[in-house]
């Protein structure tokens, strides 16, 4: 890595867990637009657990690749940021960070953008942690910490649910009381928001005449989104993201009865409940093998009947939503577009999602589909097809950067 210099500017991105804290260092460079360029990353793992010398510390040269592993001490998040400090400084970063992104999963009702961090904002995302108590208690932990780490510049909050925001109510209203929404906020929220405006700003830039589109996000966590004119129409997460999609370890859809019926027949208690659907269910619960698709994927083509039946039923959640939003979108839906760890590798799926579609005029070209590419956006649709297929790479850090610079007022 080239020694930072000075008079350039750079934001750091930082994704706090329960036990761990994922980092990336970005430089920011104005030239037509503001672009983010990453330089370094890694992550403090097992945070506050008790483990034999230490935690493990990862830091990662994006420009030669090279990835050093070693333990250290971090007791607690603001242990781990003292030790992103000193490798930021190791490195040359003396002069510290111009900007600090932070990703935040659930902003709720408050935010349908990024904000910049103060007590007000703080204290809005501690009003939803209901919302995501497994994700804003930690997304606190590291805000409040790197606050006081990094505290001469100033901090970011970029939010999974605000390009959800824009969703009409017919979207985001569940048929229940009316008085649970207006007094709980208990809606549709949606999530991998950031992905999306990512995802949708470069198919704009590249293709301007496609301004609506539906975003399949496959990885572990898996989503949909249906985009009108650049904005989010609907989703598939809805008040937290066990909701919609068969995911890695989460169900997706299921009968609302189903947590009753637990309770009642089996005597699951509410925690037990939440286990069994959050991280006991989809394709590890289905599979029996592993949450991880390409190992089911292995499995399924060896013949394994309860893998082959994970993939079935994953591909076709995806097949169910895709043709809702082709109808919600009246036709004029410009493109699909798969995108994370699944989306963009895993060509078989990508071919049986499509499969059928000729009907409406929408077609795969096969072998731009198995044909390997590094660029970020990768039409893999027919000739005659009547909208794009596309693969494209996501880079929720980088969107992060983006976001942070912009609201930081880095390049006035």
């Amino acid at each position: 890595m080239a020694i930072p210099s000075a008079s350039e500017k750079y934001a750091l991105v930082l994704n706090s867990g329960s036990s761990s804290i994922k980092y990336g260092v970005f430089e920011l460079k104005k030239e037509n637009e503001v672009n983010a360029k990453s330089v370094l990353s890694g992550q403090v793992e097992k945070i506050g657990k008790s483990v034999e010398g230490g935690q493990l510390f990862t830091v990662k040269n994006e420009e030669t690749g090279k990835k050093d592993i070693k333990k250290v001490e971090a007791s607690d998040h603001a242990a781990a940021l003292e030790c992103i400090a000193t490798v930021l400084k190791e490195k040359g970063f003396e002069s510290g960070m111009d900007v600090v992104g932070h990703r935040v999963v659930h902003g709720g009702a408050d935010f349908s953008e990024p904000a910049l961090v103060n007590e007000k904002t703080l204290a809005c995302i501690e009003k939803n942690v209901p919302l995501a108590p497994l994700h804003n208690p930690p997304a606190l932990l590291g805000l409040r910490s790197a606050m006081t780490k990094f505290s001469s510049c100033p901090h970011v909050a970029v939010f999974d649910t605000a390009f959800h925001a824009s969703m009409p109510p017919e979207s985001f209203t569940y048929a229940i009381p009316y008085q649970l929404y207006e007094k709980y906020s208990i809606r549709r929220y949606g999530f991998h928001g950031t992905s999306y405006a990512y995802v949708s700003q470069q198919v704009i830039k590249s293709y301007p005449n496609i301004r609506s589109m539906i975003i399949c996000h496959l990885g572990n966590g898996a989503s949909m989104c249906c985009i009108k004119d650049g904005k989010c129409l609907d989703t598939t997460m809805g008040l937290t993201p066990l909701d919609g999609l068969m995911m890695g370890t989460r169900s997706g859809d299921i009968d609302a009865g189903l947590h009753i019926f637990l309770h009642r027949e089996l005597g699951k208690s509410p925690a037990e409940i939440d286990t069994i659907l959050n991280k006991q269910s989809g394709l590890i619960g289905l599979s029996g093998i592993s949450s991880d698709m390409r190992e089911v994927l292995a499995a399924a083509e060896s013949g394994n009947a309860r893998a082959i039946l994970a993939r079935k039923v994953y591909i076709e959640r995806i097949r169910k939503y895709l043709g809702a939003y082709l109808i919600k979108l009246r036709g004029k839906c410009g493109a699909i577009v798969f995108t994370a760890g699944v989306g963009e590798n895993d060509s078989d799926l990508r071919a049986q999602v499509c499969s059928g579609l000729e009907t409406f005029g929408i077609s795969l070209d096969s072998s731009r589909n198995y044909a390997k590419s590094d660029s970020i956006l990768h039409d893999i649709g027919s000739a005659t097809s009547v909208l794009k297929i596309l693969v494209a790479a996501t880079n929720e850090e980088q969107a992060i950067a983006l976001h942070s610079a912009s609201l930081a007022n880095l390049f006035l």
